[in-house]
């Protein structure tokens, strides 16, 4: 298994895929990725948040009660609406690490490998999306 020790108390990983409320431009996406940043510096969470044709799937990691507040919000955020939980488990291992929270604009010809995904396929692409990173995704 690829990933980074976690040597802190309870960690959580949470992944889930939601509508935006409106047609995004990438620079409000980016807006978002900036103001998420932010707040995921100094509570110690990591992942991936992708945009794909108007639709989020994002990756979340860290210690179990702030995942847990975080998503709470998430849920209510009016930015999106049909917000489903798609995974929810304890790890022993942070995948994005050394890469705080990564986010990308998904291209149209990109959309299908992610959209038609099934969740297990899902993981493995966002797994394989942390192994990949430092490479310039």
């Amino acid at each position: 298994m690829h990933g980074y020790p976690f040597s802190g108390n309870g960690l959580k990983i949470i992944l889930y895929r939601s509508v935006a409320d409106k047609n995004l431009t990438q620079v409000e996406f980016n807006g978002i990725v900036e103001a998420a940043n932010s707040f995921n510096s100094k509570n110690g969470i990591t992942g991936l948040i992708l945009f794909v044709q108007g639709r989020f799937f994002q990756w979340i990691e860290g210690d179990d009660e702030v995942v847990n507040q975080l998503y709470s919000r998430i849920e209510v955020d009016p930015r999106h609406r049909y917000v489903q939980l798609l995974i929810e488990r304890s790890s022993h291992v942070r995948y994005f690490e050394k890469w705080g929270m990564l986010s990308s604009w998904i291209l149209e010809k990109e959309a299908p490998g992610i959209l038609c995904a099934s969740d297990g396929e899902l993981i493995q692409k966002f797994i394989h999306y942390s192994q990949i990173a430092g490479e310039g995704f």
